[in-house]
């Protein structure tokens, strides 16, 4: 029987060679089910598989089409990405058999293994990742299982994820599809760790639960109220919206909780609020209290409310604080009902006028009451001597009749502004822009000619300017954007205005639905006049405002037309691009263009439609000569549209580009970055740019031979240059080569890749540090694990070995702890030299899983114990991070603190003793350690011949010992309850020390409790103040600083009861105490009552000096 694949094969290229890309995909679909009907595909996709790059494309793309299963299976790790990506395409939708996906990973390259994954993933492939995951990571590593675990079964998620949670986990993805599972495990990790060190995990993994809020917000609510203390992770705050919507009883006890800061609940979108208040849930009351401390918060929460309800919200906001001489902002009397607005105006207007206000404060309060009691006021500060005054009483009158929300009184305002015509420009703007801050539905048809003899007045004036200008167009668009009670007169002013003002085009989002025909109707003549001067600004200035809705305005295209034909090069380039913009005409109007010019295929915009849409066009930009033209002038420097894309051109168009590349990369009359960006652009050309760069690889020209090396790796089949960039190792072409070989090592099996690897990573000459620091690197994560390991041991016994190349070996062995080789590895280099040990040092905790870190941890303190204070400034901070899980870290800590001859790491020793005491795991620390340090340095302080106000030394062990406490106290604000518990021993035992009280002091002032119980608190306070017994100075000190200890995050009841137990105590430093605290609650309440009663009290006080403090506090200035 005749063969008739090759005649077949040649019809369908002849056919579809011509024909635009979408089309010939079409066609080529179109042609194999028609073939696949008849039997015939087969044998026809053999032919084309048989020739070049573009035909196997051109097969790839049919068996796809046929759903030609075997085919696509047998190219599943081909190296041509045109052809491998339906392969893998064809894994995600389920076509390939389970078994040989399976297959296909056993010796894959690791772009390509990782490109079926991600296929198998968001297929949801089960089956098939359930019978990789464990072989992969066996093999593979932890990492590269992670990446399959959202496609497993609940099972298997549940097993695997405690092991993996240390990964880089796909969590996005994972959290979709088993959030149960993810919650579950958050939930098992967090029970184990004690309320500091949630506190860490939160604002490290807190995103992970966020993800789940999408799919189960209940159970996240839960989980947050139970297991999060403090602060809510950024992530969490970010989707507040879909908790509360889900639960706002629950929302609302969460953000309410004790531990939590205002500035919480301050910052809460309007969205997340009007969820919060929609029903009055049960903690709205602690709600509405936290928002009355900032009066801008109370002021959101206040307007996402009924306008009934506000004022019982603003009631309760506002308990236990005096408002009787409060003075309201704008922002709340804007929100409260109108009897309750003119209430408070009145009492501040009446108020400021008896103490002897400004006119400026009198004003403002008048300005919110009705306008038939405030006008006249308004009116006549309009008419001040100074035009800011007069600016502020114009704004002021604006929001007064704003505040009517009456459009009546809007329109009576604008019939009175006489005079306002004959005013200055700084008055006119102030007026404008209050006016365009305005609702526009306030703009009823009578208000259309006062607003146009306005216009007419502002534009007129000889000292008209941008604010005002941008005012006017401002309010014009919101007119337009309201549609006031079918009343066209407001309309028509807003045309009108925008018309007259230059660059007044509205956008689309000011529009209603088919309103952009008016405003195109307002515009043209004098869009057109502009046109008749070739001036097309305003024309493209529109088309850009109105986007897609410029497409069904014929007027407008036709100017758009004119622009490209008669305007500047940029005024082209921009109308060509909204010209083009329309995709029902753009092939159309594409072809157009380029008859009209050529040289419009320089626009990038049009190089976009040319390579992926009208392929056929490209043969007119691929000749010898440039499309020269209006947009590109003869001479000029031009390259072809060559990108990703390039890949779907046809054969001669690939060689047709290549050709121009190679003529502009040889050309020494361009300059050297001119050819090298030939170069780069080579590498998107299939075949023939890979064919280009092999010639310039080894050019005399530095700057080319680096570009082309660079550039192999980017080619489409990047890892067939993996032998020619490891060549270069040894070179002065390195730096560029060796990079490039890393990208492409990814493209090559492993099977081959670890022989390069071993033969460049075991040649201890002639081959750079670099490079084999490099291939260290790559055999870690493109060599399955157990090869990898032993390479890395190979390389770092061999007795030649650079030291930096074993401390590259080391780094990377750290992802191979499953293997013991690697441990040995580690545990040869945390006893060897300075490199390696820092190789050791540079791990984090959680980058491990949870059964290695206790064995790490020994190493890290192995790695410390070193005579180079190098290594030591270093390794000391580590010690202390992973000192949970190494117990006798203490010694060593203590030893380098105590040592006065060290003084190259005592501080970094120091910091460490801190983090072992607030990082205890336990959550009841073990402070035996840091007493110990501080009773040695006490000890050591006292002896006598000690440097005392020496030139280079100054009583060195009290200068660590002062080190300690501060950085102990420091460590309160992220691991508060473990340092509280460590400070009172401390705090007692520097008393016995001796004169160590201000650091006894500062350390128990910085650890208060702000959320304690009033009984707790005040017990604090009064043991602080006890401390202070014989010391006025440190008391006044202390008490300075009580304000910043405790702050907003303490409750109004714990505040005066501390305050009331502090002056009854009777002594100096409770005295001083008593008055910081009664005037941080003063001010918070704005001196209610009680605070009132604690002041007198204080100033009856035994002490002067408490009775000058509290009389030096004012609940009011004169």
């Amino acid at each position: 029987m005749e063969n008739t694949a090759p005649a077949l094969a040649d019809a369908l290229l002849t056919t579809v060679a011509p024909l635009p890309f979408p089309q010939r995909v079409r066609h080529i679909a179109l042609w194999a089910r028609e073939l696949g009907a008849r039997g015939e595909l087969g044998a026809a996709l053999d032919e084309l598989s048989g020739r070049g790059t573009y035909e196997r494309g051109v097969a790839a793309t049919a068996a796809t089409a046929g759903r030609d299963v075997t085919w696509l299976r047998d190219r599943l790790t081909d190296p041509d990405p045109a052809v491998r990506r339906h392969s893998v395409t064809a894994v995600r939708r389920g076509l390939i058999p389970d078994a040989d996906v399976t297959a296909a990973l056993d010796d894959a390259p690791m772009a390509i293994r990782r490109e079926i994954v991600r296929a198998v993933v968001a297929g949801r492939r089960t089956a098939v990742a359930e019978a990789l995951v464990r072989p992969v990571r066996e093999r593979w590593g932890d990492a590269e299982a992670a990446r399959l675990l959202p496609a497993c079964g609940p099972a298997t998620v549940a097993e695997l994820l405690p092991a993996l949670f240390h990964t880089t986990v796909p969590w996005s993805r994972l959290a979709d599809r088993h959030p149960d599972a993810v919650l579950r495990e958050a939930e098992r990790r967090l029970t184990e760790l004690t309320e500091d060190h949630r506190r860490r995990w939160w604002q490290a993994y807190g995103f992970i639960v966020a993800a789940t809020i999408g799919t189960r917000p209940s159970k996240v609510l839960d989980l947050l109220e139970r297991l999060c203390p403090g602060t809510l992770p950024d992530r969490v705050h970010q989707r507040l919206g879909r908790l509360a919507a889900a639960d706002p009883d629950a929302t609302l006890r969460l953000l309410t909780a004790p531990g939590r800061e205002d500035r919480e609940l301050h910052g809460l979108k309007p969205r997340v609020l009007r969820l919060l208040v929609r029903h009055r849930p049960p903690g709205f009351d602690a709600l509405a209290r936290v928002m009355g401390r900032d009066q801008r918060a109370l002021a959101r929460m206040l307007k996402t409310m009924a306008p009934a309800r506000r004022a019982e919200a603003y009631d309760i906001a506002m308990d236990g604080r005096s408002t009787s001489h409060a003075a309201l902002s704008h922002g709340i009397l804007d929100v409260l009902p109108r009897a309750r607005r003119h209430a408070e105006a009145r009492r501040m207007a009446e108020q400021a006028r008896e103490y002897g206000g400004s006119w400026q404060l009198i004003l403002s309060a008048v300005a919110h009451l009705p306008v038939a009691e405030a006008r006249a006021e308004l009116l006549a500060a309009t008419r001040r001597s100074e035009p800011t005054e007069r600016a502020y009483a114009y704004k002021l009158l604006v929001r007064n009749a704003a505040l009517t929300r009456d459009p009546a009184a809007v329109t009576e305002l604008l019939a009175g502004l006489d005079r306002l015509r004959n005013e200055q420009q700084p008055v006119r703007s102030a007026f404008l822009a209050a006016l365009a801050d305005l609702r526009p539905s306030l703009f009823e048809g009578e208000a259309a000619p006062h607003l146009e003899r306005l216009t007419t007045d502002t534009v007129e004036a000889r000292d008209f300017s941008w604010p005002e200008s941008h005012a006017l167009r401002t309010l014009a668009r919101g007119v337009l954007r309201e549609q006031v009670g079918g009343d066209d007169e407001p309309t028509g002013w807003a045309l009108r205005t925008l018309a007259r003002l230059q660059g007044a085009v509205p956008s689309r989002e000011d529009l209603r639905p088919g309103q952009e025909h008016e405003v195109f109707a307002a515009l043209r003549p004098s869009l057109e006049a502009a046109a008749d001067r070739a001036d097309f600004t305003e024309t493209i200035r529109l088309a850009d405002s109105l986007e897609e809705l410029g497409h069904g305005i014929p007027g407008l295209q036709a100017l758009l037309r004119r622009a490209i034909e008669h305007g500047t090069p940029d005024d082209g380039q921009q109308a060509a691009a909204h010209w083009l913009d329309d995709p029902r005409t753009r092939d159309a109007r594409l072809t157009e263009l380029l008859a009209l010019e050529p040289s419009a295929a320089t626009f990038s915009h049009v190089q976009w439609t040319l390579v992926r849409r009208r392929t056929d066009l490209l043969d007119a930009l691929l000749g010898d000569t440039p499309p020269y033209g209006r947009f590109l002038i003869e001479g000029s420097h031009w390259l072809p549209p060559v990108c990703r894309d390039t890949a779907s051109w046809t054969p001669p168009q690939q060689a047709a580009a290549a050709r121009l590349l190679a003529r502009a990369a040889a050309d020494d009359g361009l300059t050297i970055h001119q050819r090298v960006h030939a170069l780069r652009l080579a590498a998107w050309i299939p075949g023939h740019g890979a064919e280009l760069l092999l010639r310039y690889a080894d050019d005399s020209d530095v700057p080319l031979a680096e570009a082309a090396l660079a550039a192999l790796a980017r080619t489409d089949t990047p890892g067939r240059h993996l032998r020619l960039l490891l060549s270069h190792a040894g070179g002065d072409r390195a730096r560029v080569a060796i990079p490039a070989a890393s990208r492409a090592s990814r493209f090559v099996a492993p099977s081959a890749l670890a022989g390069e690897l071993r033969q460049l990573l075991t040649s201890t000459s002639g081959t750079k540090v670099t490079s084999r620091k490099e291939a260290a690197r790559l055999a870690a994560t493109a060599l399955p694990a157990p090869e990898a390991v032993a390479l890395l041991t190979e390389a770092c016994a061999l007795p030649d070995q650079h030291h930096d190349v074993r401390a590259a070996c080391v780094a990377v062995a750290k992802s191979l702890l499953a293997h013991d080789e690697a441990w040995a590895l580690l545990e040869t280099a945390a006893a060897g030299r300075s490199e390696l040990r820092k190789a050791v040092l540079a791990s984090r905790p959680y980058d491990l899983p949870e059964h290695h870190r206790s064995r790490y941890a020994a190493l890290v303190r192995a790695a410390c114990e070193t005579d180079d204070p190098e290594v030591a400034r270093l390794g000391y901070p580590v010690l202390g991070i992973w000192s949970p899980w190494s117990p006798d870290a203490a010694r060593l800590l203590e030893a380098a603190v105590t040592d006065l001859e060290n003084r190259a790491s005592w501080r970094q020793a120091a910091d460490a003793l801190c983090d072992l005491v607030a990082l205890a795991p336990s959550g009841s620390p073990d402070a035996a350690p840091l007493l110990r340090t501080l009773t040695a340095l006490a000890e050591a302080d006292a002896l006598p011949g000690t440097p005392d106000a020496e030139p280079d030394r100054d009583r060195p062990a009290r200068r660590r010992l002062r080190h300690l406490t501060a950085g102990l106290a420091a460590r309160s604000t992220w691991q508060p309850r473990a340092v509280r518990a460590a400070a009172p021993a401390v705090a007692e035992l520097l008393h016995r020390l001796g004169d160590y009280g201000p650091e006894a002091a500062d350390l128990l002032a910085r650890t208060l409790d702000p959320h304690a119980a009033p009984e707790a608190l005040s017990l604090q306070l009064e043991h602080l103040a006890r401390c202070h017994d014989g010391r006025p100075a440190l008391a006044a000190r202390t008490a300075a600083s009580l304000n910043q200890h405790l702050g907003t995050r303490t409750g109004d009841e714990a505040l005066a009861h501390a305050a009331r137990a502090l002056t009854a105590a009777g002594s100096h430093a409770a005295g001083l105490f008593a008055v910081a605290l009664t005037t941080m609650g003063g001010r918070r309440t704005h001196w209610s009552a009680p605070w009132r009663d604690q002041l007198r009290a204080l100033r009856r006080h035994a002490h002067p000096d408490v009775r000058d403090e509290a009389l030096a506090t004012a609940t009011a200035e004169e």
